[in-house]
């Protein structure tokens, strides 16, 4: 097994309690290494004492090793959390885990991707399994020379276990190409993200972990095919959109490259990487450098509000009412204030306007970050959510501490959708498109065959924030139904 009860292993290695290991998971593996346990029954003279003891006993059985199971699988989960953060290369774990038989039996899509072959232009070394431990080492390599995942444990950890589950899929998606002859994996990403969540769900981890873990293997293509395409600000941003943490997965395609040995590979790699870079010193991340004042709270004041003049180059979907070009997220924020002053007293409950007017000013900060997310773009909004978390952190983050605790509070009260303040302004981010959209003819809605269902189901609680403001909103959707700008809920199910 993987330990014994001298310590050493079967193959007398040291024990691996003896580097590290928390002491209630060494023990619990160490007595999984052993042979089941079977029942001892105790047969009573009478056949109906006996049977009762039987069933008694099978149940208390079952019932420990229910407790057993659900503890190893718990174990397993602190075991890789200890591995990823302890071992400078914690492949050497992996490989411990196949010498004495546990990889197969503790994590099948792991083993099962020994032996499975990868294309040889892009993998030099072959085997899948064997690539995914040296990317596994190269993204440990990196976190920890990285400012913003060495620091932060549950970021650094999500990171580790991207880079061991992104190829899971490759063990069912393998297949050799007689045209190329070579081996392809078509589709490995999205057979890969099943793998991996399904992996993670049995060990017992929580939801942002798993919705993090899935959408970078996912996605971990799609920075190699940016690069053929010499990877722009629109690609980019269209990337971001869909990604929980672009900066993230940009690295873990790094690592994924730099993990091959093929030369070609890790140049394209460095590529995307040092785009990813331009593009975070672009957007503020450095901004603290170019401010020359020895006034700290005034050089982090001045930071956040350069910073957000990067917010006149994030450009929505909408576009201005006379339709020449897409309005950008200041522009945005800048009509959503003037709106806030004039429209106010339309809110069926009384509210704070300084606080709306603030909260509709920053509302769009984080997609500096985060990118803007197009409001019927529902794959897209599923990553939004941890997207724009994180980006909260970093750019509020840039403020004097008090300063910017208050306006993420803000930022969090508009996100929660409770306050009146909040509710008007989601009812004034709600109309202000709609009515952009309208003047210039539709457009948006037409080149994402928007239906009126989307807008009624993204304004299901304005009606009862300001009344006669949704009521014009109704007119408005069924108008331009009428006139075939948006469909009709049924005419574009018929069409799917």
């Amino acid at each position: 097994g993987l330990v014994s009860g001298d310590g050493k292993t079967a193959a007398g290695e040291v024990r691996v309690c003896d580097i590290g290991i928390p002491d209630a998971v060494y023990r619990l593996l160490q007595a999984s290494s052993g042979d089941a346990a079977s029942a001892q029954v105790s047969v009573q003279e009478s056949a109906k004492d006996a049977a009762e003891e039987v069933a008694k006993n099978a149940a208390n059985d079952a019932a420990k090793d229910a407790v057993q199971n659900a503890e190893l699988q718990h174990c397993l989960r602190e075991l890789l959390d200890w591995a990823f953060l302890n071992l400078d290369r914690p492949s050497e774990f992996f490989y411990r885990l196949r010498r004495t038989g546990k990889l197969g039996q503790w994590f099948p899509e792991l083993s099962a991707l020994e032996g499975v072959p990868q294309a040889r232009v892009y993998h030099p070394e072959k085997d899948a399994f064997v690539h995914t431990m040296m990317v596994l080492d190269k993204a440990a390599e990196e976190s920890r020379n990285h400012a913003a995942l060495a620091g932060d444990r549950s970021r650094r950890l999500r990171f580790l276990y991207a880079a061991l589950l992104h190829d899971l899929g490759k063990a069912v998606s393998t297949a050799y190409d007689e045209e190329k002859q070579d081996y392809r994996a078509v589709g490995h990403e999205q057979t890969g993200a099943e793998l991996a969540e399904g992996l993670l769900r049995r060990i017992g981890a929580d939801e942002d972990l798993i919705a993090w873990v899935t959408n970078l293997v996912l996605l971990h293509m799609v920075p190699h095919q940016l690069y053929k395409e010499k990877p722009n600000d629109k690609a980019f941003q269209k990337l971001f959109r869909r990604s929980v943490c672009p900066e993230d997965l940009i690295l873990l395609a790094y690592c994924d490259a730099a993990g091959t040995g093929s030369e070609e590979t890790i140049w394209r790699a460095r590529n995307l990487k040092k785009a990813e870079e331009n593009r975070r010193y672009a957007t503020g991340c450095l901004l603290r450098t170019r401010i020359q004042t020895e006034n700290s709270r005034l050089r982090k004041q001045l930071s956040f509000i350069l910073a957000a003049d990067q917010e006149k180059n994030i450009f929505r979907q909408t576009r201005l009412s006379d339709g020449c070009r897409k309005e950008n997220d200041s522009e945005h924020a800048w009509h959503l204030a003037l709106m806030a002053m004039l429209l106010s007293e339309y809110s069926s409950e009384p509210v704070d306007l300084l606080k709306v007017i603030m909260m509709v000013l920053i509302h769009d900060v984080v997609e500096i970050d985060a990118g803007d997310t197009y409001a019927y773009d529902y794959e897209a909004l599923k990553t939004a959510p941890m997207r724009e978390k994180q980006a909260a952190e970093h750019l509020y983050g840039l403020l004097p501490a008090d300063q910017g605790q208050y306006l993420k509070g803000i930022w969090e009260e508009f996100e929660a959708f409770e306050t009146p303040e909040a509710k008007l302004a989601h009812t004034l981010d709600n109309l202000q498109p709609l009515m952009l959209t309208d003047a210039e003819g539709g457009t948006a809605w037409m080149e994402h065959g928007a239906a009126d269902a989307n807008i009624y189901r993204r304004n299901s609680r304005t009606g009862e924030t300001a009344p006669e403001i949704w009521a014009y909103m109704k007119s408005v959707v069924e108008r331009n139904v009428a006139e075939g700008r948006l469909q009709h809920e049924e005419e574009a199910k018929r069409k799917e």
